[in-house]
């Protein structure tokens, strides 16, 4: 767009109203520099990196992340805390044997 000639506010409000993604790491930074974009045009594009930053919900808080699972499950069993059921052995945590076909426990195939 620079290279083109569009004026800087067009840039701008481009930038502001479209889902962006920029290479704003130091070698970009200097690419950009030496292309000859304003630091107008710059600061723009480093708010909006930063707005879908802060717009993204955080990693910890969101509960489809796959680590969720991998805390609860540790080498094929259970982690502690979970009740006390172990889904290999064939019982039940109340110590009921769930044998093949039985609806009191999990099948073993």
């Amino acid at each position: 767009m620079v290279k083109s000639g569009l004026p800087d506010a067009t840039i701008v409000n481009t930038i502001a109203t479209s889902d962006t993604q920029f290479d704003l790491s130091s070698a970009g930074l200097q690419a950009l520099s030496q292309s000859g974009v304003s630091n107008k045009v710059v600061r723009a594009m480093l708010a909006a990196e930063s707005k879908k930053k802060d717009a993204a919900p955080p990693v910890a808080d969101n509960p489809a992340t796959p680590d969720t699972f991998s805390r609860k499950f540790v080498r094929g069993k259970f982690a502690a805390g979970n009740a006390g059921h172990d889904p290999d052995d064939g019982a039940t945590a109340s110590g009921r044997a769930g044998a093949n076909g039985s609806s009191l426990g999990p099948k073993k195939i």
